[in-house]
């Protein structure tokens, strides 16, 4: 639950706005898995609940203030299994459905999003001398939406690939070079939220290169992890906020296409005691 005040560029030029933002999210979730000989399944449901109002107690129309409902809700159901078929080579499919519904008190009408995502995946290793090892992952995937929006109906595909090739150096050192293709949806909060909201969003697509550098060090009971990722992206449909109308009020749009790239850097630490581990 959470209830704040919403300060920004209003200030500066009506000092008595209160804007408010409160709301709440309730979230639960079953997982199964189910390990057999060769076989390993994963299975979830999850469900997920929220409440947005935002408050301004001094906009200016008829009532004299302006008070905004939003209601969420969300749907998933998601499985996946993998099997061993020979020591160096492994299957996976994995299946996902989801479905998201929009309520409010500023729409005509309710938007839903139902998301059918199916991957179908590979991985081959192969050891070579002084505990050397070599692996390729390769994954099919494909993203499907059926969308209600206000004005329109909305039905793509997106055909999501992704491999990596990786060699370890006596199990303590790894080196990896991948490649992915990932979509995102825009979230209802971009989509049909206040001023800022806008209907016409496309999804982002995003081309992902990277290398990943991982380091082990083990002792008798801590043991350190560093990764270290450079990475490239490419992205079309970039979603980001920028002030559109004028320096007060900013509108989500798709900004057409976006290069980024950086690095990455991780450090676990795992401390292993005689029943647990942290």
């Amino acid at each position: 639950m959470y209830d704040k005040g919403l300060p920004g560029a209003v200030v500066f030029y009506n000092e008595s706005a209160d804007q408010r933002l409160s709301g709440n999210g309730f979230t639960a979730t079953i997982q199964h898995q189910f390990i057999k000989k060769s076989w390993q399944t994963r299975t979830s449901f999850d469900f997920q609940q929220g409440f947005l109002n935002y408050l301004d107690s001094s906009y200016l129309n008829t009532q004299g203030y302006l008070s905004s409902d939003f209601w969420n809700q969300q749907y998933t159901a998601q499985t996946q299994v993998s099997k061993v078929v020979k020591p160096w080579f492994k299957s996976l499919y994995g299946i996902s459905l989801k479905n998201e519904q929009l309520h409010s008190n500023q729409l005509s009408i309710d938007p839903a999003r139902t998301t059918l995502d199916q991957i179908l995946g590979f991985h081959l290793t192969r050891k070579g001398k002084q505990q050397q090892q070599q692996s390729v992952s390769v994954q099919l995937g494909l993203n499907g939406i059926d969308e209600k929006r206000p004005l329109s109906n909305k039905q793509k595909w997106n055909f999501l690939p992704a491999v990596e090739i990786a060699h370890s150096f006596n199990l303590d050192r790894q080196f990896a070079i991948g490649y992915k293709r990932v979509v995102r949806q825009p979230s209802f909060s971009e989509l049909y939220y206040q001023q800022i909201g806008n209907t016409s969003l496309k999804a982002e697509v995003g081309d992902l290169a990277y290398l990943r550098f991982c380091n082990w060090q083990f002792t008798k009971k801590v043991n350190f992890q560093t990764v270290l990722q450079p990475f490239f992206t490419y992205t079309s449909n970039k979603i980001l906020a920028i002030p559109t109308k004028n320096l007060f009020i900013w509108s989500i749009i798709n900004v057409g296409k976006s290069q980024a790239f950086g690095t990455e850097v991780t450090q676990n630490v795992f401390y292993s005691m005689k029943k647990a581990s942290l």
